[in-house]
């Protein structure tokens, strides 16, 4: 009996002594939480764009201009130019040179007759008002006027006169199918001599 219990005391004593050789057991690695960016969006109440419509384009405002001229014209500094500030000039009387290259044109049906400046710069050409020769000095203008409407302003300076020093000619036109016409036309003057506001300003006195 005491042989027995000898050998299970030694047995326990080698089992208590042999080094345990199992290998640890790594404790369970946490997953990731995932980032916002891998997070599926929230649902929203807009609905997705179809990407066969097409956005219409904003309407823009178009200022007023120049009329539809090829001159590159400026406009003219004074935009309270008024016709009542003007002497009227008789078309049918003071312009038949130009009424009749007009008439002319309209049974050529001729293309400057679409160009508001070309009418007015024709009527310039052919009534040569106070100057028989080319002038050194001319410029032209626009006020602005309703698509169908233009108002153009020659200026002419320096004349060969001991008189009168220049002109301002302000004619408005009109479109009617396509073809612009002169409907009212006035004028100015500038002197060579005389007091400072007939040789400064433009006005409709007789020069002296």
């Amino acid at each position: 009996m005491k042989k027995l219990l000898t050998v299970i005391v030694m047995a326990l004593f080698v089992v208590a002594c042999t080094p345990d050789t199992t290998p640890p057991v790594d404790p369970p690695t946490p997953e990731p939480e995932p980032t916002p960016t891998e997070m599926a969006p929230e649902p929203t109440d807009e609905p997705e764009p179809d990407p066969t419509d097409t956005p219409e384009p904003e309407p823009t405002e178009v200022p007023d201009g120049p009329p539809p001229t090829e001159a590159d014209l400026e406009m003219y500094e004074d935009a309270d130019d008024a016709r009542e500030a003007y002497q009227v000039i008789d078309l049918a009387e003071t312009a038949v040179p130009f009424l009749e290259v007009y008439d002319a044109a309209l049974a050529e049906n001729a293309d400057w007759l679409q160009d508001p400046y070309e009418v007015a710069d024709m009527f310039m050409e052919t009534t040569r008002r106070f100057a028989e020769e080319p002038v050194p000095y001319e410029e032209a203008f626009y006020l602005p006027a309703p698509p169908d409407e233009a108002i153009i302003i020659f200026i002419q300076g320096e004349f060969m006169d001991d008189s009168v020093w220049g002109n301002k000619i302000r004619m408005e036109l009109t479109l009617e199918e396509g073809v612009w016409e002169i409907v009212w036309a006035g004028e100015q003057w500038r002197c060579w001599r005389g007091d400072a506001d007939l040789i400064d300003n433009w006005h409709t006195t007789l020069c002296p």
